[in-house]
């Protein structure tokens, strides 16, 4: 969940393989731009600048932008096919941006192609499909540019939506192909398993429709194998009936225990699979600032379970109510609430740690780095730092699921460790010369509470690529098991290495 602090990698530290533009790029865009059909485009900077600004923008973090050669917004699958053969033949660096909303430098921007997704931006609902069985509700197909709150708002006039992203703005392509967590999660188990088919063009221009059938290997591979396989250009997912969502969003200035409290509260009473929530602890500004997203699959706010975060007194903001799902998004973005006020956006990075089961012993040690980077960074121009908790029901991956799809590339496995929780972690700040200062204390934060967890559990659960460091282990995300799955399937669909030549965990 990126609601702690709007937040993503820092560049000047990275400094991964692709991260050159080679001499030539210049001429493959102009190259790709004459064999290119009429429904797509390329963009350089200064003429047409705005469109190419768009195109390499990335939201999160001012760090984790690039300037590209040139950025190319293919229209047709035919056309990411010819851009793959010319950037595949000439061994061109290029990235692959959805929404932009990753946090990692490199992983979805480059100094090489910015291939940009925007125009597959269609949504469409059927209600009878070839995926009945899996599928009795419907299938809900869009386009791999689409982010959520769009994806929800067309859904939301039909009464049906599906297993996506819980933050304005996030991309939908970048969250399947890593897994995706959502508020409906404890029901339906994460995004990726509720995908039914890929429609991909594959690093040698081959179009294809993946599924479960298809091409079992590569249908799993696909289900949080991330960008590995080519360029996914829609997704088919089953649709779920809903009327409207309660939810709410509260939050308080040093208010520390009485969340913890209601916390423990919470994750001690609620056994309904429709509830879900998380809470922010954050330091910004010399303020502890706490806030709670709560949500219900249903319109009406059920009885007794959020009440102890909603009788918190005084409150910055208390506010609930029934909601479609596009308008639930807007009403608990919580990006402006934790500003940290640097003026120009910021540079930042996300960290991730997955808890068994949160205890408040696990609590306490979340807590205590409040304290601990609020004197570590206090005179590295921090805008803020924080650490979101998100709490899934126990054993909500491995639950019988006669619709569930299949396996999946992540999580490892559906069995104990991995039905796991998240604890998110963000810290931003202002001028490249306090990353140092700034990505060492966020990476301290993260050993110390993935000690505290290993400690607690006797195991070290997995790491979630969508929010992880950019320097982690792939064998980390994955297990060494599927790595080796992962690794025999990308020769096969990539001999040529094509997607090497992008950013992100490579397998």
């Amino acid at each position: 969940m990126h609601l702690i602090l709007v937040v993503t990698a820092a560049v000047s530290l990275i400094s991964p393989a692709w991260a050159a533009a080679p001499i030539n790029a210049t001429a493959v865009c102009q190259e790709i731009a004459q064999k290119l059909s009429n429904a797509s485009a390329v963009f350089y900077p200064g003429a047409y600048g705005l469109v190419y600004a768009a195109d390499i923008f990335h939201h999160s973090a001012s760090s984790s932008t690039q300037e590209s050669v040139c950025s190319v917004e293919p229209g047709t699958a035919q056309d990411v096919a010819r851009i793959l053969q010319l950037v595949g033949s000439t061994r061109t660096p290029f990235a692959v941006k959805g929404g932009g909303h990753s946090w990692n430098p490199g992983f979805s921007s480059t100094p090489g192609i910015q291939i940009a997704m925007t125009r597959f931006n269609t949504v469409a609902y059927s209600k009878t499909s070839q995926y009945q069985r899996q599928a009795p509700n419907g299938v809900v197909t869009f386009g791999a540019g689409m982010v959520w709150n769009d994806i929800y708002a067309a859904l939301d006039p039909l009464n049906i939506t599906v297993v996506g992203g819980r933050v304005v703005g996030v991309g939908a392509a970048g969250f399947l192909l890593g897994g995706g967590y959502s508020f409906f999660s404890n029901q339906y188990g994460m995004a990726v398993d509720n995908i039914l088919a890929f429609d991909i063009v594959q690093p040698n221009g081959t179009e294809s429709v993946v599924t479960a059938s298809s091409d079992p290997n590569l249908f799993w591979a696909l289900k949080g194998g991330l960008n590995n396989f080519g360029i996914v250009t829609a997704f088919t997912m089953r649709a779920i009936p809903y009327t409207r969502v309660w939810g709410a969003l509260v939050a308080h200035v040093n208010a520390t225990e009485a969340y913890k409290d209601a916390f423990e509260v919470f994750n001690a009473t609620s056994t309904d699979p429709k509830a879900a929530m998380l809470f922010g602890l954050n330091g910004i500004g010399g303020q502890s600032i706490q806030y709670a997203v709560m949500f219900y699959d249903g319109p009406e706010q059920p009885a007794g379970i959020y009440d102890a975060f909603l009788n918190i007194p005084s409150a910055l903001v208390n506010s609930n109510g029934t909601f479609t799902m596009s308008g639930l998004l807007a009403a608990v973005n919580v990006g402006g609430l934790l500003s940290g006020g640097t003026g120009d956006q910021p540079r930042g990075q996300s960290g991730i740690v997955l808890i068994e089961t949160y205890t408040p012993e696990i609590i306490d040690t979340v807590i205590n780095e409040i304290s601990i980077n609020s004197g570590l960074l206090a005179n590295s121009s921090s805008a803020g730092f924080g650490f979101s908790i998100e709490p899934f029901s126990p054993g909500y991956l491995t639950r019988t699921d006669p619709l569930r799809t299949s396996d999946s590339a992540f999580p490892p496995t559906w069995t104990r460790p991995y039905s796991a929780s998240l604890c998110n972690l963000g810290f931003e700040w202002a001028g490249a010369a306090n990353d140092a200062a700034n990505l060492a204390a966020l990476q301290g934060s993260v050993d110390r509470i993935q000690a505290a967890e290993t400690k607690q559990s006797g195991m070290t659960l997995p790491t979630y690529s969508n929010l992880a460091l950019a320097d982690t282990p792939v064998e980390q995300l994955f297990g060494a098991l599927n790595l080796a799955r992962l690794t025999a399937i990308a020769k096969r669909v990539d001999p040529g290495k094509v997607m090497q030549l992008a950013g992100g965990f490579k397998v």
